[in-house]
């Protein structure tokens, strides 16, 4: 059996990150890899080398600055497309707000994007009491939905996150609340 060649890119990381933890994903799932009897290699430089899969900390897009670590995720999302191998991004916890610590790590992994309509999240059969999981490890709950009232909540991203796909989150808000109308 063929071993695969899995790269993972801590150059990926924005420099002066307090928080190990970032690193950690990265040097961990590297370290799984070579347990399995695969080739994982720890890049830290800013170059570029060939793998099966490529694995990043973050996502970055066209419209993304270009800090040093945005255009190492971006040459390396490009340089997987090119060569016809998969990227693996290990995004943020999208409940950091209330686990700032990271005790749960309740991470998002997906192949090749981050939007539902271009990567792969490998979530095709959801199990639906993942979520009462959550909400028992976070202490989060919801209230029922409800049909009645004159309230509408609408959720938006945070200023600068990538999935506004390039509009400004205040455009977008003020468009939506418009159709909504």
């Amino acid at each position: 059996m063929n071993k695969i060649k899995v790269v993972g890119y801590l150059s990926g990381i924005p420099p002066g990150v307090k928080n190990q933890h970032k690193r950690d994903i990265i040097l961990r799932f590297i370290d799984g890899v070579k347990k399995s009897g695969d080739d994982g290699i720890s890049h830290n430089d800013r170059n570029i080398i060939p793998a099966d899969i490529a694995f990043i900390q973050g996502w970055a897009h066209d419209g993304s600055d270009n800090s040093p670590h945005l255009n190492v995720r971006k040459q390396v999302i490009q340089q997987q497309k090119i060569s016809k191998k998969h990227t693996l991004v290990v995004d943020s916890n999208l409940f950091n707000y209330v686990d700032g610590n990271q005790n749960k790590s309740y991470l998002r992994y997906s192949f090749d994007g981050v939007f539902p309509t271009t990567g792969n999240y490998f979530c095709d059969d959801i199990d639906p009491s993942r979520w009462k999981q959550i909400s028992r490890d976070q202490g989060i709950s919801l209230k029922d939905w409800r049909h009645s009232g004159e309230h509408i909540l609408i959720c938006t991203q945070r200023p600068g996150g990538w999935s506004m796909k390039g509009l400004e989150v205040n455009q977008w808000l003020n468009q939506t609340i418009a159709e909504i109308r």
